[in-house]
């Protein structure tokens, strides 16, 4: 990549995260692409040139955000230190990670996050595969699951709070448990 086309990446990533952060606090119709390009010192015209329009730039954001989750996600099973505090910190993250946004712009996540979950998420399940093998160093008994199976889990948890079901702190709490002791195999014990 020459120095062009890294000052021009540079550029695109500034206006994703300025447009990011004014979406998250103020919402999707509040803002317009002027206001954009203000927050971020450019011209409403280089926001075009990059997505077309305010829509593209949405599509831009949602994505963006999304692939900041998931690598939160992937964080947060990577540095566990164990079986049960990583799953208590995932299943939290995951119940909890849309909150402090603007209603319109959590919705707005929710709707491109259910068109998105047919796409293939290795590194997450990969890093969840590896987090699962944790549980043996826990003296807890773990059932083996297949790739699609864990998959099946993401998306039933992601669908659960897209849904608002987990919206509910008893509800998140016992759902929680649900998740967690599901995959614990007490007839091992």
């Amino acid at each position: 990549m020459n120095g062009f086309e890294k000052r021009t990446q540079k550029k695109r990533n500034h206006i994703l995260k300025t447009a990011q952060t004014l979406f998250k606090k103020h919402g999707l119709k509040k803002m317009n692409i002027l206001d954009i390009a203000e927050a971020a010192g450019v011209s409403h015209v280089t926001i075009y040139h990059y997505w077309g329009n305010k829509d593209g730039l949405i599509d831009g954001v949602m994505h963006e955000t999304l692939k900041e989750i998931t690598q939160q996600g992937i964080e947060i099973l990577n540095s566990a230190k164990n079986f049960e505090d990583g799953l208590d910190r995932i299943l939290n993250f995951e119940a909890n990670r849309y909150e402090g946004y603007d209603e319109s712009f959590k919705n707005a996540l929710v709707a491109y996050e259910k068109n998105q979950m047919q796409r293939e998420d290795t590194d997450i399940l990969d890093s969840l595969r590896r987090f699962i093998e944790l549980a043996p160093d826990s003296d807890l008994p773990v059932r083996k699951f297949s790739n699609e199976t864990i998959r099946v889990f993401v998306y039933l948890f992601r669908y659960l709070k897209s849904h608002g079901f987990l919206d509910d702190e008893t509800v998140q709490k016992e759902i929680t448990e649900f998740f967690k002791y599901g995959i614990l195999d007490y007839s091992k014990r």
